[in-house]
């Protein structure tokens, strides 16, 4: 038989039991083997997640910053404004043309703000002294119609110079049907604290939709229990639920914010239950952070299904399946991490353009669609902020173009009416048809460059109607060489000047006032001198002028500083003007621009220079 030839030290029972202890250590084996690569797993795909996280937590934060220091950008402008420095002033009589003009400055001032800022709702200006409320939304209200407002006891009873409020909703100024009310996130500034020329109580609020804020939070919800809230002070001052606002970080999460590291995970357990991953991302302009709790069984329920699952299958196949195992540990472990590892490596290097592709139901679909849209938001940012770029040039660029002083036509319709009281046709006549001129030529069909030609024609008109004005109290001189006439300027600087030497140089009534306009061309350029024998101005006055004509500010009230900026911007640092004034001996103003032969404007480059 085919037992007799078993040797006979040979023990069958004891193969079996070292067969069954092989196996079953195999089993062991493989089982720890399991949990171990399970658990490893785990830690690579939390790793990942929580850099995952902590990069889309920056991103947000970092773009809550960017509007946060735009809202304190826009105040702090506005609280230097001169028109609001000289309503704090009272200088003008509320019935006053001036008064009136000036308040109309400021209100174009925080509508242009507006307009350029779309991510700002809206701006409240409030000066106690003319008790006047300025808004860029809803026109202009009386300290009576606003004064039993929420906004205007919380500002009034304001002690620092300036802070966050959360608080105040827009249904007490929006009166229109059946529009939404908005709950907003509010600076404010107190003005007359920042700026010391200020000599009322003065008030800049800066507004955001509170529900703005709230979807740009939304973008680090990593799992449906995730909540976000901004902090400011050691309180809470955005939520998705308003119940929560003005608690306290301790009220929150029990430790204060100066215990959190700054872009770290911590694990607490609140509520004395739930365990949470919580991350702080500090933010400087509101003197807070970005606080986000992430429900740890939401965060890892995936992965927890996962190791079950391997961990049952191993268990129950053993030793028949480890190639099966370690092939799944490849397939649904490795692969997607090292897939997920390629992709941020690509997009740290600024590749923002890959996308993953591949459809998932597990944790690493998510992490999927998360990076995909972590890379759609970081590229529509820098694409926002490039654009943002050339849309500011741009509209400096048209902006002052088109600022046409508006006192100018409201002076000349006040000459018509005085003249056709006393019914002298003649000169209406010829004001009406120097203004027509003057003004065809302005407006230049909207073109950008005119023939020097035609720009002295309108200055000619211009001074006519002001001969008319000041009578014979008043007089011009133009001397132009006849080879400039035909090359092209850019419209309105030279009448700029014009205008500014007439009202600031001519004193009405006093006989002897003299403009007198030289044009004449120097190598490759051509340069124009505009000076008045008028009142002048002392050393001190010329520089501060001088430095508001250079200023980088991109708003400004000076017409000189709009031809100023519109050259530079077109022509290049090397061209500009430059004033030279004495007090009672009048002022000069030397404007220098290249020779153009050919209308041809070109696109603004990079450094804002006409080639």
């Amino acid at each position: 038989m085919w037992s007799d030839k078993i040797p006979k030290n040979i023990n069958i029972h004891s193969l079996k039991v070292k067969m069954i202890i092989t196996i079953f250590l195999c089993f062991l084996f493989i089982i720890t083997f399991s949990l171990f690569n399970s658990v490893m797993a785990a830690r690579i795909i939390k790793n990942k997640t929580n850099t995952s996280l902590l990069r889309t937590v920056e991103q947000t934060n970092r773009y809550l910053n960017f509007l946060f220091k735009k809202a304190k950008d826009i105040g702090f402008s506005i609280s230097v404004n001169q028109s609001l420095v000289d309503l704090s002033r009272a200088v003008y009589s509320k019935d006053s043309y001036s008064f009136y003009t000036t308040i109309d400055n400021l209100y174009k001032n925080i509508m242009y703000q507006a307009e350029i800022n779309s991510e700002i709702d809206t701006i409240f200006v409030y000066i106690d002294c003319i008790q006047y409320l300025i808004t860029s939304k809803y026109g202009m209200y009386t300290y009576q119609n606003m004064k039993n407002t929420l906004w205007a006891k919380i500002v009034f009873n304001m002690e620092g110079k300036y802070g966050w409020i959360n608080k105040y909703s827009d249904e007490e100024f929006n009166n229109i049907s059946n529009t939404p009310r908005n709950s907003l996130l509010t600076f404010i500034i107190r003005a007359d604290k920042i700026n010391k020329n200020i000599e009322t109580p003065a008030y800049v609020s800066i507004h955001f939709r509170e529900s703005d804020i709230l979807k740009i939070m939304s973008s680090i919800k990593v799992t449906p229990g995730t909540t976000a809230y901004i902090v400011s002070n050691n309180k809470i001052l955005v939520a998705e639920d308003r119940n929560m606002l003005d608690k306290t970080f301790d009220e929150i999460i029990g430790i204060n914010a100066e215990n959190i590291e700054n872009q770290r995970f911590l694990k607490l357990k609140l509520d004395n239950k739930n365990t949470y991953q919580v991350v702080f991302e500090k933010n400087e302009v509101i003197n807070g952070g970005l606080l986000v709790l992430i429900p740890e069984k939401e965060l890892l329920e995936e992965q927890k299904r996962l190791r079950i699952f391997v961990f049952f299958l191993v268990s129950l196949i053993a030793f028949f399946f480890i190639y099966f195992v370690l092939k799944l540990v490849i397939e649904y472990v490795d692969k997607p991490v090292t897939k997920l590892t390629k992709y941020m490596q690509m997009a740290e290097r600024g590749d923002f353009d890959s996308k993953i592709n591949e459809k998932r139901k597990d944790e690493f679909g998510y992490l999927y669609k998360s990076y995909n849209q972590m890379v759609d938001r970081i590229k529509k940012l820098i694409e926002e902020l490039y654009e943002q770029k050339l849309i500011r040039t741009e509209m400096e660029v048209k902006a002052l173009q088109k600022q046409i002083n508006p006192h100018f036509l409201y002076n000349t319709l006040e000459i018509v009416n005085w003249i056709a009281k006393v019914n002298n046709i003649d000169s209406i006549s010829k004001i009406v048809i120097s203004l027509s001129n003057m003004y065809r030529i302005t407006f230049n069909e909207g073109k950008d460059l005119i023939k020097i030609r035609d720009m002295i024609y309108g200055v000619r008109c211009y001074l006519d109607i002001q001969k008319i004005r000041f009578g014979e109290s008043f007089s011009y001189e133009i001397n132009l060489r006849p080879e400039i006439e035909d090359y092209f300027i850019l419209n309105l600087i030279v009448q700029t000047i014009v205008e500014n030497a007439v009202i600031h140089g001519i004193d009405e009534g006093s006989p002897g006032g003299l403009i007198k306009i030289t044009g004449y061309s120097e190598k490759d350029d051509v340069c124009f001198i505009i000076e008045d024998n008028g009142r002048g101005m002392n050393e001190e006055k010329l520089q501060l002028i001088l430095a508001n004509i250079n200023s980088q500010n991109v708003v400004s009230d000076s017409g000189l500083r709009n031809v100023q900026k519109r050259i530079k911007l077109l022509y290049g640092d090397n061209y500009g003007i430059s004033i030279e004034s004495s007090l009672n001996k009048g002022t000069r103003v030397l404007l220098r621009v290249p020779v153009i032969k050919e209308p041809v404007l070109e696109e603004i480059s990079e450094g804002g220079n006409l080639e």
